[in-house]
């Protein structure tokens, strides 16, 4: 019997505008399907997608199949699919987003040539729904087919790997993910943060393929990466960071905890940049800060230490009401 190389865990709820294109791009040829399955976590949508997703179960049995489940939120589909998923590596695909396919097929071929790294990050590319452009994100280092690295290797080439390190581009070795990942948070948004720091920190061997194959929309006002959604939504993300941080001592190596730490700053950075410059109303978004910063402080000293400068920087750009834009052309300045 063959082994599936790769299970995929589509969480979807009311995405019928989106569901179609997904599984159509999962559809690798008849030859490849032993190696691939798709399980697609129904998180109670009442919208049809449903159904479009049951029918791809049906014409495709042993390549497709559904879990429903009453609505939980998407950390709680992602943690469904992990508990039934069987192949030797795992990704999340988001029911708005897709594969390419030709991608897909060639990552099924590597996969079982590539020894056992406990983590694979890949480049992706983002589809801008507003001009349909679809733009390349990846790491700066030489191009190579496939690179191996060891934890302290990825640390040592931050600026060039960070761009990939992302819940895009990251696939787990499913023995690992299920050792040292946690459940996701459920019921709030920005569990994608959880997914990639808390069991990467742990990895040893890493593999960096040049392969693009994610495709990841953006543009959609109701996106919960949307500015106004991330205001809307500040306490999920206070929640997230929470339970990411109370994984803060977990006996990683030296450098699978500076992993651990520059991705947990990333994340608190984001939290501040919300704060500070997409607040409407700035005062608010300055005392919500204050009282995290508190917070941090208090109970994580050393990480508030790290952020500090940044903080310092975002606070002074917020009482000048610059823009969140601005702040990114600062940032790529400095590098």
């Amino acid at each position: 019997m063959n082994e599936i190389l790769l299970s995929v865990i589509v969480p979807m709820y009311n995405a019928a505008p989106w569901i179609r294109e997904c599984l159509q791009s999962l559809l690798v040829p008849p030859a490849l399907r032993p190696f691939l399955e798709v399980i697609v976590v129904d998180d109670g949508s009442t919208d049809g997608c449903e159904k479009t997703a049951q029918k791809a179960a049906a014409d495709y049995p042993g390549l497709f199949s559904v879990l429903h489940k009453t609505n939980g939120g998407h950390g709680s589909a992602v943690n469904a699919g992990m508990d039934v998923c069987r192949g030797r590596y795992v990704k999340v695909l988001d029911a708005d987003d897709w594969f390419l396919t030709e991608e897909l097929c060639g990552l099924l071929e590597e996969l079982g040539q590539l020894g056992s790294p406990d983590v694979v990050f890949c480049p992706f590319l983002t589809f801008d729904m507003k001009t349909g452009r679809k733009s390349q994100v990846r790491a700066s280092s030489p191009a190579r087919a496939c690179l191996t690295l060891t934890m302290e290797q990825l640390v040592g080439g931050w600026r060039a790997f960070a761009p990939i390190l992302t819940f895009h581009g990251i696939l787990y070795r499913r023995d690992f993910y299920l050792r040292f990942g946690k459940r996701l948070p459920e019921g709030v948004y920005y569990d994608d943060g959880f997914y990639t720091i808390v069991a990467a920190g742990h990895a040893k061997g890493i593999c960096i393929l040049d392969r693009f194959l994610y495709v990841y929309r953006i543009g959609n006002s109701e996106q919960s990466v949307s500015a106004k959604n991330r205001v809307l939504r500040l306490g999920d993300a206070k929640e997230v960071i929470l339970s990411v941080l109370q994984t803060m001592e977990e006996g990683r190596s030296a450098a699978g905890q500076e992993y651990w730490n520059r991705k947990a700053c990333s994340f608190l950075a984001d939290y501040f940049v919300t704060c500070f410059l997409r607040f409407d109303d700035r005062k608010a978004g300055r005392r919500e800060a204050k009282e995290f910063r508190g917070l941090l402080k208090k109970e994580y000293p050393v990480l508030e230490q790290r952020v500090r400068k940044k903080y310092a920087l975002l606070l002074a750009m917020g009482l000048l009401h610059m823009s969140e834009r601005q702040f990114e052309r600062l940032l790529e300045m400095r590098r």
